[in-house]
């Protein structure tokens, strides 16, 4: 029963607030967001900002229950004078009970406590809070959500590398000084800090308090914003106030599906960009507040990325060092990816890039070096393409004109032993990767013949070439060389290569002394696999070398009747045979129906 005294639910929106899409109904339909950048969601509330009235506000205190309702009576002015009513609909509000002493909010995504974003608020501020300390929090949730509303959160976000998570980083504090700047309400003391509230007396005050405090916070923090009265991640005024200057010189583009964006949201004009190589992030920092002198680094322009690399860190062995003097500020590095530039980035640092390559230098230890190009083992997409990476890595290298790293990527190809890779997009990489010179491309192409040619056993004689006859690369491996003339080249050649070392291997094995001499060392059977060709094969050996053909049948007519079986004749199951063989093998996984290439 209502208490006679309680004034809570006397606003117009109280009747409405657990149905359809109001503050408190559960499972309402949740809004997709709008898809925009932060720094354009900036931009637009700050440009709403400057013709900000403040509004008139009403804040009765129950008798009963306090402020316990203020939060949903507010909710809708402060949306649309402060967050362009974007909010409305989209937001699930309550009080939380179960929020660690420490936390005064917890905003999420939606789909993760509700269908909708969620604005869970410290249930203690009902008692402990003023008005104007639940008005702060309130607004300090809001923004959370309102870029969350505008961006959506980092993980479907096309913005993806400027949006790193819910918490105060550059848009997000531009925002709230902004705020604080022009939400003065009349009738009220001082208006907290929307960024710290105090509270001290409440802060746990031993080590175990707070390492139990602080273990609550990151099991809530990871699947949304875990805002603390002690947080100190935002930025300070006076970048925001940069950043604010900005913006207002940026202009709007319009996009193809009619929405508008900025075109380079931070640009290099007025931003620098630190990287994160482990998690392929960018931070922009303004320029003015870089710790550095621009004298002490070069920027390696990227995308629209300009990011410092000091030149105190740059090796003195690295031969690209010759190239970035003192009179050199900037260099553009044509990397295709994220993952690509940081790499590179690796490189420059530390002299390698992830994976590292595993080096013994010890005279007591021996290793055993793979000798590559690897063999094509089971194909496994879930396994990462080392092999992709250390070709693009050539590639960059190649276009840099940056020998240390080119031979550092082709040594990498080479100390491969097996690939579970799609052989067909390593060729693909391969032959439409650019490259600085003709050298570099043939340093390629070589590779290619010896990968084509790198035998997969010491007792088979099967090369990576026959496992491309597979039936699992075959109609792939034909659509390649019909596309790709160079590679057609290159494909047709080292056949032809293998053919003859077939065809000579047999005829090495059944000929006078040298079958007298082998007959000792051999067992029945290993000749034939030497010299195993299959009627196709044997078609191509007839066309490019025909003398070298005769001597071949020839020797195939004499190992049958000292009783070697070359295994392959012109019977026409030879090339089932064949593919039998493989499939013994080979894992039958092998030979799975792959994904279409095209």
């Amino acid at each position: 029963m209502r208490h006679l005294r309680c004034t809570c639910r006397d606003y117009a929106e109280a009747a409405g607030e657990k149905s359809g899409s109001g503050l408190r109904a559960l499972k309402a339909s949740s809004l997709p967001n709008l898809g925009i950048s932060e720094v354009l969601a900036t931009k637009l509330a700050l440009d709403a900002l400057e013709n900000f009235r403040t509004p008139h506000l009403e804040i009765p205190c129950c008798p009963s229950h306090g402020f316990k309702y203020l939060p949903f009576r507010l909710f809708n002015t402060f949306d649309s004078c402060l967050f362009r009513g974007l909010l409305k609909d989209q937001v699930y509000l309550r009080w939380s009970n179960i929020l660690p002493s420490a936390v005064h909010g917890l905003t999420s995504k939606p789909g993760t406590r509700d269908t909708r974003i969620t604005i869970d608020l410290q249930n203690t501020l009902i008692k402990e809070g003023s008005a104007e300390g639940i008005i702060s929090v309130l607004i300090h949730h809001m923004a959370h959500a309102y870029f969350i509303a505008c961006c959506g959160p980092p993980s479907d976000n096309k913005h993806g590398s400027e949006r790193q998570n819910l918490g105060h980083n550059l848009a997000y504090s531009t925002l709230i000084y902004k705020i604080m700047d022009v939400f003065q309400p009349r009738g009220f003391k001082q208006m907290p800090n929307l960024f710290i509230f105090d509270r001290t007396r409440h802060h746990p005050t031993n080590h175990h308090q707070l390492c139990r405090q602080g273990r609550a916070v990151a099991s809530l923090a990871e699947p949304g914003k875990c805002c603390t009265y002690h947080s100190r991640d935002f930025l300070d005024r006076n970048t925001c106030h940069h950043h604010t200057l900005t913006l207002k010189e940026l202009k709007p583009e319009q996009e193809n599906n009619g929405k508008s964006d900025l075109g380079n949201p931070y640009p290099k004009s007025h931003y620098i960009h630190i990287v994160d190589i482990g998690n392929q992030r960018f931070t922009p920092v303004l320029r003015t507040q870089y710790h550095s002198s621009p004298k002490d680094y070069v920027e390696l322009l990227y995308e629209n990325f300009a990011v410092p690399f000091l030149r105190s860190n740059l090796r003195k062995d690295c031969s690209l060092a010759s190239k970035l003097s003192e009179d050199v500020n900037f260099l553009n590095i044509p990397a295709p990816s994220h993952q690509i530039f940081c790499a590179f980035y690796s490189y420059l640092l530390n002299g390698d890039y992830p994976p590292e390559l595993v080096k013994v230098t010890s005279p007591y230890l021996t290793t055993t070096t793979a000798q590559g190009p690897p063999i094509i083992l089971t194909y496994a997409p879930e396994i990462e393409n080392y092999l992709a990476t250390d070709i693009r890595m050539f590639s960059l290298a190649s276009m840099l004109d940056f020998s240390d790293l080119r031979n550092s990527a082709m040594e990498r190809m080479y100390s491969l032993s097996e690939t579970h890779a799609n052989p067909i997009s390593i060729f693909d990489e391969i032959y439409n990767s650019p490259t600085r010179n003709d050298d570099d491309r043939n340093r390629l192409r070589r590779w290619v013949l010896e990968f084509l040619a790198k035998a997969t056993s010491s007792n088979t004689g099967f090369t990576n070439l026959d496992i491309l006859q597979a039936e699992q690369w075959r109609g792939n491996l034909t659509k390649l060389r019909e596309k790709n003339g160079l590679f057609n080249i290159d494909y047709t050649a080292a056949l032809e290569n293998l053919v003859l070392e077939k065809a000579f291997a047999c005829i090495t094995a059944h000929s006078g002394e040298n079958r007298k001499t082998e007959e000792s060392t051999e067992t029945p059977g290993q000749s034939g696999t030497r010299g195993n060709l299959s009627p196709s094969e044997l078609e191509l050996l007839r066309q490019i070398h025909p003398e070298i053909s005769k001597l071949y049948e020839t020797a195939a007519v004499l190992g049958q009747k000292q009783g070697f079986s070359l295994g392959q004749t012109n019977d026409p199951k030879g090339q089932k045979d064949n593919d039998a063989l493989l499939k013994r093998y080979y894992s039958p996984a092998l030979f799975s129906e792959p994904p279409n290439y095209v």
